[in-house]
């Protein structure tokens, strides 16, 4: 086996979502002030691609399109683990290492989203488990009895966005957060799975590498004796 390739999609496409999501609503929200700013405080329809708005139309336009791209990217860049025995690396979203203050702002951190780190088999020295239970808080059952059409239709047309976004109180429940910390001579890696199988599978391989190279450093030991 020269290659060990987890994906993870549901934990990528979160991800992807929450960043359209996000830089939708900022970029919207500051098109919103900057076009009614430069219409001044007239009761007339604004016409978004006249003379006078048509290039922050377009500019607002172009990065909606950037925020839909960098989401595709994201995506990809956080959908799948690579255990390469053949290399001896293991290849992982850049995303879920550890940044420090400089990288918060440079928006150093908001590019590795993006990006993918490759970690040499030698640099891993212990892998273990986190498991985050939350609970959430119970949906209002007046406001439920009132508006169970709009409250089933909202959560239908919009599963994710409506219960992590704006309604993570909408019922009772606990949610599990599965999460593995890698630690080794380049640093820690902070790693998030959708779920339990998936954090096993890379688990069990890393376990394996460090279990192969203790043994391959115990050999070269015996070797120089």
């Amino acid at each position: 086996m020269k290659k060990y390739i987890v994906k993870d999609v549901l934990y990528a496409l979160r991800m992807a979502l929450n960043h359209i999501i996000c830089n939708s609503l900022f970029w919207s929200m500051i098109f919103i002030v900057v076009i009614s700013k430069n219409n001044g405080n007239t009761n007339q329809k604004i016409d978004y691609f006249s003379e006078q708005n048509q290039t922050i139309t377009y500019v607002f336009l172009l990065l909606l399109c950037i925020t839909f791209i960098q989401s595709f990217i994201i995506f990809f860049a956080n959908c799948k683990y690579v255990i390469d025995f053949e290399k001896g690396l293991f290849i992982l979203p850049r995303s879920d290492l550890e940044h420090n203050i400089l990288e918060f702002i440079f928006l150093i951190s908001y590019i590795n989203l993006m990006r993918k780190k490759s970690i040499p088999f030698e640099e891993i020295e212990k892998v273990y488990m986190d498991t985050d239970h939350t609970k959430g808080k119970k949906f209002s059952k007046k406001y439920r009895k009132g508006n169970e059409n709009i409250v089933t239709a909202f959560l239908f047309l919009f599963p994710y966005f409506a219960k992590c976004a704006f309604y993570p109180w909408w019922r009772k429940r606990i949610k599990t957060k599965y999460n593995m910390n890698v630690i080794g001579i380049f640093g820690s890696a902070h790693l998030q799975f959708s779920n339990q199988r998936k954090r096993d599978e890379v688990r069990n391989a890393l376990h394996q590498v460090i279990r192969s190279s203790s043994t391959s450093k115990k050999e070269d030991e015996v070797g120089l004796d």
